[in-house]
């Protein structure tokens, strides 16, 4: 028979019921009816935290490593002995740092990419589809949380400006991404 204290061990470490169950050899509904007979509950086993107190923490974890997505944050909760759900931490981290989601999020995104030649000191795309004009700046194709209205789009500055403004259209495209999606 398997010990309830293995259990827990294993819950706190992050293993699933079925991962359990996989490294003892036993099905997954052993592990559950054992958990139920012992009175382990997931929920016991997580940090009681309010979300001002998480936020707090996810901001100080941000201050020493800025680029940390949802899955290293966790990672850093965890190793100050935080168990939170991943969900939480998303939403905390939507509400703490929405600027640094939304360009993580454009770095991350693999779909329909394109390959072109882009000079790298500034970010234009000399050979994309519109190469037979003038140059112009490439805001990369994201999946937004919705569709943007027609009032939305008419806010977001004109890609096809002059090239030394490159930088200002890609903070604005981003700062204005950020408040309409808030």
């Amino acid at each position: 028979m398997l010990p309830p204290n293995v259990i827990e061990a294993h819950l706190r470490w992050g293993h699933t019921a079925g991962d359990i169950a996989q490294v003892f050899g036993v099905c997954e509904r052993t592990i559950r009816r054992r958990m139920t007979q012992s009175g382990i509950r997931v929920q016991d086993l997580l940090t009681l935290l309010d979300d001002n107190s998480l936020d707090e923490t996810v901001t100080q974890i941000l201050q020493h490593h800025p680029n940390s997505g949802y899955k290293m944050m966790v990672g850093h909760l965890n190793a100050r002995g935080i168990r939170i759900q991943r969900q939480r931490v998303q939403e905390s981290m939507r509400r703490v740092d929405p600027g640094g989601v939304l360009i993580r999020t454009m770095q991350l995104n693999p779909r329909r990419r394109r390959k072109y030649f882009v000079d790298i000191e500034f970010g234009v795309d000399w050979t994309g589809p519109c190469a037979h004009r003038q140059p112009h700046v490439v805001v990369p194709e994201v999946q937004l949380q919705r569709s943007l209205t027609d009032q939305e789009v008419e806010r977001l500055p004109d890609p096809d400006g002059p090239l030394s403004n490159v930088w200002n259209v890609y903070v604005q495209t981003v700062g204005l991404l950020t408040e309409m999606l808030q």
